[in-house]
């Protein structure tokens, strides 16, 4: 991959102990955030759907182990 087409670069500091890595977004990253606080936006959405199919859904029985489970 081409440092072009990078969606962030990383700065490695060896020096102090332990080592730390930072990372910041380049152009192309930038670019991408529109994309991604969509994607972000549509995640919240299934996230709380799934929630309520949870709290909706009928206890299962297990007889095997005489236990309800939601």
């Amino acid at each position: 991959m081409s440092l072009s087409c990078r969606v962030f670069e990383s700065s490695v500091y060896k020096l102090p102990v332990p080592p730390r890595v930072e990372y910041e977004l380049t152009d192309v990253g930038y670019s991408l955030s529109f994309v991604l606080t969509s994607l972000s936006e549509w995640g919240e959405i299934i996230n709380s759907f799934n929630r309520l199919n949870h709290l909706m859904a009928k206890p299962f029985y297990n007889k095997r182990y005489n236990t309800y489970y939601q």
